[in-house]
């Protein structure tokens, strides 16, 4: 067997076995494995290719709803219709919120990342977490 033939064989079996995601892998109803700050809970829908998330906050004293966004999805390249990352933004007036959710195994990675709009001396931040699915998605 010629090494043409064997390099095309190993690609087609390593393409196989590569995991793709859709927007629908994201769907669900999703809470934070070890709440502290940042994401307490998380419902994502995904609809025809449209993704919403509904987001609770762990605030200070209690878990506060942020509301509804629409996601957005990224996958690899322009050609791949892989999704492998998630964001969606909130817009609290002082305060923006981009939330990034990323498929893991046994759940989901989030990263927060936390924009003040206002004129106070606090430094923007970064959170990060990780999600466990704990229902079916939604209908």
């Amino acid at each position: 067997m010629s090494k043409t033939i064997i390099a095309v064989l190993l690609a087609a079996a390593l393409a196989s076995n590569v995991a793709t995601a859709a927007t629908a892998d994201f769907a669900g109803a999703w809470v934070d494995a070890a709440p502290a700050s940042g994401i307490a809970r998380l419902t994502v829908t995904a609809t025809n290719g449209t993704v919403m998330l509904h987001v609770f906050g762990q605030c200070e004293q209690d878990i506060c709803d942020w509301g509804s966004a629409p996601g957005h999805g990224y996958s690899l390249s322009v050609t791949s219709g892989d999704i492998r990352i998630v964001t969606a933004d909130f817009d609290f007036g002082r305060r923006r919120e981009r939330l990034t959710l990323r498929l893991a195994p046994g759940g989901l990675r989030y990263r927060l990342f936390t924009e003040f709009a206002d004129a106070s001396p606090r430094m923007d931040y970064e959170s990060a977490g990780f999600l466990k699915k704990t229902a079916p998605p939604p209908p």
